[in-house]
């Protein structure tokens, strides 16, 4: 049942409606797989979906098709990628703990373990950067001063530092320059020396307002 489940997931295009239909069963059929990697976290659902979203885009690609042993090593192929799913959720909780239960009382004192210590500081540094990252965000978005708008070369008011540094900066995935330059009806060259020499000149100046520190 999988092998020509699978051979007719192959040989259709993605957007079929014989493509589509044989992957609904396969992965109604993988769910009953023996030896399918299981696990008591409160998420473990979503890792499963992950995984099975994971299957539905590699299967044709990454698993060898053959008649030895299809059900075997097609649970050893999911397993490697829905056990680390798993892995994740665990991470995901001990990163997310509330800075009260990463401190460990030693002697009567509250006092945090060596290494809970540095992880500690590596979440406290990566908020802040996360906080000033949307502050900077913000700002470029509101421009509030109106300095990135007003910083623009002459007779090119609309290639202002504002709009560059949303497409440049904060748009995903950002644009490229080159084809930003043709978009705007602006020489390439004359763009990047704006942008480099103006543009990132007056983030810097506003990064340093808003906290950044770089030492």
């Amino acid at each position: 049942m999988l092998i020509p489940l699978i051979q007719e997931i192959c040989h259709n295009p993605v957007e079929s409606r014989q493509h589509r239909k044989a992957m609904n069963k396969l992965l109604l059929e993988l769910q009953y797989l023996p030896g399918l990697s299981k696990s008591v976290h409160p998420d473990y659902l979503d890792a499963l979906n992950q995984t099975w979203l994971w299957v539905t885009k590699n299967i044709c690609e990454q698993f060898k098709l053959d008649s030895n042993s299809v059900e075997k090593r097609l649970t050893t192929w999911i397993n490697s990628t829905l056990k680390w799913r798993i892995k994740d959720l665990y991470i995901k909780d001990y990163k997310g703990q509330k800075i009260t239960q990463i401190l460990k009382p030693i002697g009567g004192i509250t006092t945090p373990a060596r290494n809970d210590l540095d992880f500690l500081i590596d979440e406290i540094e990566r908020q802040e950067k996360q906080n000033l990252s949307k502050k900077i965000e913000d700002y470029i978005n509101n421009d509030p001063d109106q300095l990135l708008t007003n910083c623009h070369p002459k007779n090119y008011p609309h290639v202002n530092c504002q709009i560059l540094s949303q497409r440049l900066l904060l748009k995903q995935p950002p644009d490229k320059m080159l084809p930003l330059a043709k978009e705007l009806n602006i020489n390439h060259q004359t763009l990047n020396s704006h942008f480099k020499r103006n543009c990132l000149k007056h983030l810097q100046t506003i990064a340093k307002q808003l906290g950044y520190n770089h030492e």
